[in-house]
């Protein structure tokens, strides 16, 4: 009877036991005992009854038998058989003994062997009948095949690759594989939000479309890209383009995955949305150089201090004209070294105030020590300025000159002074006057009551408005009131 060449191990034997007679095939000792015996793959040899008339010792192991052990008649009583699922005991009628008795060729088919004396084996089985010269089916052939290795490796795989779609699935960043020429292998929901591709859309293309700037594409090829092994692996900031047109900025971490031998296998890119923190940086940046134009070209003096040290960190002109210093040199000092030594204590005292919070800033006047050596006086309005926890980062101070003020105070005091002394001075000139005025009439008082001449003086009405004793003494003798004769009387 013609049949194919054969192709497995099952095959071959089956081929080979058919021509022979039983008893020289299966006898102790036979070459084609010995040679199945040593074989690595557990074979079984049935009768067309389905009872085992050879059993390899790999076939026992595989079963939990011993070297010794009878080889039960009922095939099937045979325990601890399983399906691939692992779980589900195989029926009779599925068993490769039944199944190659029948005629049927089995190939690859997948069994979990579970025994208490050995771990659960994992086995890829082959069956084939064993048929005599007529063609009926005399017996039958199997081979185990141990998978274990091979199904605990699939197994891993599989439970990595579940792992890793987990973890590349749940990456909340947009992710790329691309192989060495760029090409997209694999990306993850979060490239599909971010982009607008479905992972159909970009796989096989290279990462150019997804550039905003072609140039940037080719630029981040010849810094990270490339497989000579010299790439980068940094995170970098570029601008991308979605699928409706739309640009937007990204950080972007670029590596290169190697293989065991260090060879470039392709490149992985996680992709982080950060258009919102580059707006709200240039915002800043706007302010910043609004903030230090308005500092440098202030009509007053500004400078910003370390609050721990009081060093300056940042002075404008006007401050620079106002001490005499350059701003390097105004860098290098505290507010302390310049101020008045008389002013000193009482001007580091307030900022310490404000510095710790018990004051919301501090406001004086004192006197800064020029680089010349002069005295400039100042008035100092000034805050400070804390982080979002409320810890103090800088003191900020408006200086303005008021020495011209100051002069002008020095000359209004000295002329109030003076002023006070000219009033008293001219006060005295009065008073030493009217003494004198005093002094005066009391003399011509008495030189007019020395006079034996009755005198009385009257002024242009005619009423008396002096009178000696003479008269007083001759307007009593003549019956007269001296009250009403006397000053003041209607002459």
């Amino acid at each position: 009877m013609n049949q194919p060449p054969p192709t497995s191990t099952s095959e071959r034997i089956a081929e080979l036991i058919g021509p022979l007679r039983e008893g020289a095939a299966y006898a102790p000792g036979s070459l084609f005992r010995v040679v199945v015996e040593h074989m690595a793959d557990g074979v079984i040899v049935a009768d067309r009854r389905g009872e085992v008339v050879l059993l390899n010792r790999a076939a026992r192991r595989l079963i939990g038998l011993g070297p010794e052990e009878a080889v039960p008649a009922d095939w099937a009583s045979l325990p601890g058989r399983h399906l691939s699922d692992g779980i589900t005991p195989v029926p009779a009628d599925r068993l490769w003994v039944n199944r190659a008795l029948t005629g049927e060729q089995v190939e690859g088919d997948l069994s979990l062997f579970r025994h208490p004396a050995i771990p659960d084996t994992w086995v890829r089985g082959s069956a084939r009948p064993i048929r005599g010269e007529s063609g009926d089916v005399v017996g039958c052939v199997v081979v185990w095949h141990e998978v274990t290795a091979e199904i605990r490796a699939e197994q891993a795989l599989r439970e990595s690759n579940e792992r890793f779609e987990a973890i590349f699935g749940g990456i909340s960043d947009a992710a790329v594989f691309a192989d060495t020429q760029r090409r997209i292998v694999l990306t993850n929901p979060a490239f599909t939000r971010m982009f607008g591709y479905s992972p159909d859309e970009v796989r096989g293309r290279t990462t150019q479309f997804l550039y905003a700037d072609p140039a940037e594409y080719v630029r981040q090829g010849k810094d990270r890209y490339h497989a000579d092994g010299s790439s980068r692996n940094d995170t970098f900031e570029v601008r991308y383009r979605r699928r409706d047109g739309s640009v937007f900025w990204s950080e972007t971490l670029g590596t290169s995955i190697r293989g065991h031998d260090g060879a470039v296998l392709g490149y992985f890119g996680i992709h982080r949305d950060i258009t919102g923190r580059k707006e709200m940086e240039e915002e800043l940046r706007r302010r910043e150089e609004e903030f230090r134009a308005m500092f440098e070209l202030a009509a007053v003096g500004a400078a910003q201090a370390d609050p721990a040290t009081g060093r300056f960190v940042r002075v404008n002109r006007k401050f620079c004209e106002i001490t005499g210093f350059s701003a390097d040199e105004l860098l290098r000092k505290t507010f302390a070294e310049i101020t008045h030594p008389e002013d000193r204590d009482r001007d580091v005292a307030s900022v310490r105030r404000a510095v710790s919070g018990e004051a919301s800033g501090w406001v004086s006047e004192k006197r800064y020590l020029r680089r010349d050596g002069t005295i400039v006086w100042a008035s100092i309005n000034g805050t400070v300025l804390r982080d979002a926890q409320g810890r103090p980062v800088h003191t900020v101070a408006n200086i303005v000159d008021i020495s011209a003020r100051k002069r002008a105070e020095e000359s209004l005091t000295r002329l109030n002074a003076n002023l006070e002394q000219e009033v008293a001075r001219r006060a005295a000139q009065a008073e030493n006057r009217a003494d004198a005025l005093r002094q005066s009439e009391r003399f011509a008082k008495s030189t007019i009551d020395a006079l034996e001449s009755h005198l009385c003086v009257l002024d242009e009405q005619g009423r008396i408005i002096a009178a000696n004793r003479a008269w007083n003494k001759f307007a009593a003798a003549n019956g007269g009131d001296p009250a009403r004769l006397g000053e003041g009387a209607d002459y």
